[in-house]
């Protein structure tokens, strides 16, 4: 972010502008990452009047594992599925492809993703075939 100004507080008051206007528009959260704990009232602040804010040191800290990108993991898989030409018939290779698909998942998080298809019932398996309501 380029500022327009020089002094100590001069970028954090760019930051605190920018995020204003971010929560003005409907942001749905709002994450500051830094170690400056001079954030902190302003976070407060912003707490109290309803909005989901919080400052972390961190980038694991800001996008923890487990939060809205399983729901975008899981999204992005339906998206997928429904593309697919040629659907997998059997759990392993719908696992197959599911790695393929999502690389960077840990295998747990993938098998999560698996068994949240048969729990929507967007995938059942009948005599050892999987059939598909995408």
């Amino acid at each position: 972010m380029k500022t327009a100004g020089q002094g100590p507080n001069a970028l954090d008051f760019h930051i605190a502008f920018y995020l204003g206007r971010e929560l003005a528009a409907a942001a749905p959260e709002c994450v500051i990452l830094s170690r400056d704990t001079g954030f902190d009232p302003l976070m407060r602040h912003l707490q109290e009047l309803g909005h989901t804010c919080r400052r972390v040191i961190s980038l694991g800290d800001a996008f923890p594992v487990g939060t809205r990108s399983d729901r975008d993991h899981f999204a992005r898989l339906i998206a997928l599925l429904a593309k697919e030409k040629s659907r997998p018939t059997k759990r392993k290779g719908l696992a197959g492809k599911v790695r393929s698909w999502f690389p960077q998942l840990a295998e747990d998080a993938r098998r999560v993703l698996i068994q949240r298809l048969f729990d929507e019932n967007r995938v059942r398996e009948s005599e050892k075939m999987l059939a598909y309501d995408l």
